[in-house]
């Protein structure tokens, strides 16, 4: 056990140089159900630190060593706001929002802290968002839409994508940044898949969804 403590902990994922826990609390009991705190810990073990406190915090991410950059997302039912914070102190700093654009966002930031590319499951759209002031684009992948995860390739040169333009079966994608795609793997499934590569960038992590459904008769009671 690594953290303690009775509230439900969510979303944990790594510092940028691995040395420390981050993850997120949602609900903060009947203050603001909207509340949440983004907080951190010592990867080997300790007591908890509070990083950030706002509302309506859907996700976090970071970048790796040696870029330092941190960002999360808020999620309102008419607007969508992504900011950067320090892992270690929070300090966040608005980067954009998305006014009166409704649905599900799917973000990633890139392990180069360079750019946050995102998307929205009803959106053939992957938009790149730069934060070294590039101008931001967009990537069309040919032939595909509807796509319900993101996450950047551990060189920061891809994305994997989930699309499920059916509903019923998912196809786990890899587009580099000039939008070519190549499909690698398909699941009978409306649940959907994701890639997430190792720090190394040799292995990738990918769950395998089943449904199963089963029909029962009883007589007689």
């Amino acid at each position: 056990m690594l953290i303690l403590g009775p509230e439900e902990k969510t979303l944990c994922r790594l510092n940028p140089d691995g040395t420390r826990i981050l993850y997120l609390v949602l609900g903060l009991g009947g203050v603001d159900p909207t509340l949440a705190r983004v907080m951190r810990a010592p990867a080997n073990g300790g007591p908890p630190l509070l990083v950030i406190e706002a509302p309506a915090i859907n996700n976090f991410q970071c970048s790796r060593a040696p870029a330092a950059v941190c960002a999360f997302s808020q999620q309102r039912p008419d607007e969508f706001v992504l900011s950067t914070f320090d892992p270690v102190d929070g300090n966040p700093h608005e980067l954009t929002r998305f006014q009166k654009e409704t649905g599900i966002w799917n973000w990633g930031l890139s392990p180069d802290g360079t750019t946050i590319a995102l998307t929205k499951a009803s959106d053939s759209r992957i938009r790149l968002f730069s934060l070294t002031g590039q101008p931001n684009r967009e990537l069309v992948l040919k032939g595909w839409n509807n796509f319900t995860s993101l996450d950047w390739a551990a060189d920061s040169k891809g994305l994997f994508l989930t699309s499920n333009s059916t509903g019923w079966t998912s196809s786990l994608l890899y587009a580099d940044l000039a939008g070519n795609a190549q499909e690698l793997w398909r699941v009978k499934s409306a649940t959907p898949s994701w890639a997430i590569p190792s720090r190394n960038g040799k292995y990738v992590a990918i769950p395998a969804p089943s449904t199963r459904s089963n029909m029962w008769m009883v007589e007689g009671f």
